[in-house]
């Protein structure tokens, strides 16, 4: 009996101690899941800062693919009309070709001194009076211009002896003698030597040909001009021709080498213009295109962290949902291991209740001396069946002790597993 007695105190002490451990653990995941609670509070003001970062990267994505469409659709608008422009160019161009003696010499330049080019290519004419400054030279609009009459001889002399053809030569060099002042023009007249500028080497012969020869607007205005001044002529717009003791003009089946050379040459420019609005928005759309990458580099950042964090979110609600259910298995374990203390609390008083009764049974026969007296039937009876309830009580408390050192055991391997 006093070997139960000891052994039931034994297992006490070791049920008492788990649950104290239990109840470590228990507080030790308290704590654990109060921190933890703290950091998701961070980490969730940290999310909405990520998340508004990602909104403002998303949005200047976006932006940015705006102005590239834009700037793509413009570029292809610009391209277009720069082709435009360069096939009329080169078709304008082909149209100041011509197949006779005019084009030998020009070819033929470096083999000649003196050859300055083409009249139309030499000259430049006030914009809308092309026609009207053909008409007034009449063939010395398609004419080549040279330097000096000997440079126009050596001209001459070249077309006849290799059979080229004809040509009209405008000669240029000293001015002539000055018959006298111009006569002025009613009504902001001007003459048509003064919508055309030219190399000085050709302003005389230009003043020459040109002279008399004012430039109106319609017959009526022409008509008007040579009743009132009939010494002069009059030349309109579009390119009819009247004098005193002259006229020239009517409907044209082909446009002048000057007019030819004066589309040529707005086509030209216009040519220039759209090639430099072209060329600047291939700048502008390889800025743009930069400017996407790096949004798109910036907006995939920002998606990264903001994955990441809610990977981290979720990881730390995952370990808060096992904390919790580490702290509640072991307060559950405890209360358990609460209930195996009582108990065997209960199983050692028991033991020891018996333990004190059996010993005192002890000294009272010793005190009997040599009367050796055996007991009644009824009592030993009563004390068989004494002890068999000791050893089940003793055998009870051993199952309870064991069972709360194993709830124990696991209760404490779930703890470790959160460290």
């Amino acid at each position: 009996a006093r070997r139960r007695a000891a052994a039931a105190e034994a297992e006490l002490t070791r049920l008492t101690a788990a649950r104290e451990e239990a109840l470590r653990r228990a507080t030790a995941a308290e704590h654990e899941y109060t921190a933890l609670e703290t950091t998701i509070a961070g980490l969730s003001v940290g999310e909405d800062g990520l998340d508004s970062e990602h909104e403002r990267a998303a949005a200047a994505l976006a932006a940015a693919d705006d102005v590239l469409t834009k700037l793509r659709e413009q570029e292809r608008a610009a391209e277009g009309e720069r082709a435009a422009l360069v096939a009329r160019h080169e078709a304008l161009q082909m149209g100041l070709s011509r197949r006779d003696g005019s084009e030998a010499l020009l070819a033929a330049s470096d083999r000649l001194s003196g050859v300055l080019g083409s009249v139309a290519a030499l000259l430049t004419v006030e914009s809308g009076w092309e026609a009207a400054v053909a008409t007034a030279l009449g063939a010395a609009s398609d004419a080549v211009a040279v330097e000096s009459v000997d440079d126009a001889v050596t001209a001459l002399r070249l077309l006849r002896d290799e059979d080229l053809g004809r040509a009209g030569l405008l000669v240029g060099g000293a001015p002539y003698d000055d018959p006298g002042e111009w006569r002025p023009l009613p009504g902001g007249l001007r003459y048509v030597v003064d919508l055309v500028t030219a190399p000085a080497e050709l302003r005389p012969a230009l003043t020459n040909l040109l002279r008399g020869i004012a430039a109106v607007d319609d017959l009526a205005a022409a008509r008007a001009l040579v009743a009132e001044l009939p010494d002069l002529v009059a030349v309109t717009r579009d390119g009819d021709l009247l004098g005193r003791d002259r006229a020239y003009g009517g409907s044209s089946s082909a446009p002048s080498l000057l007019e030819v050379q004066a589309a040529v040459d707005e086509a030209a420019d216009r040519l220039a213009i759209a090639t430099g609005k072209a060329e600047d928005l291939a700048r502008k759309l390889a800025a743009a295109e930069r400017a996407r990458a790096e949004a798109a580099a910036a907006e995939s950042h920002a998606l990264t962290k903001l994955r990441e964090s809610d990977a981290e979110l979720s990881a730390v609600a995952e370990q808060l949902g096992r904390l919790s259910g580490t702290a509640r298995a072991a307060s559950e374990e405890a209360e358990r291991l609460a209930d195996s203390v009582a108990r065997a609390e209960e199983a050692r008083d028991r033991e020891l209740a018996a333990l004190e009764e059996m010993e005192e049974r002890l000294a009272a026969a010793e005190e009997a001396g040599d009367d050796d007296v055996e007991p009644s039937t009824e009592e030993r009876d009563r004390l068989a069946e004494r002890a068999r309830a000791a050893r089940q009580a003793e055998t009870e408390a051993r199952l309870t002790l064991r069972t709360g050192e194993e709830r124990a055991r696991a209760l404490t391997g779930r703890a470790e597993s959160l460290e």
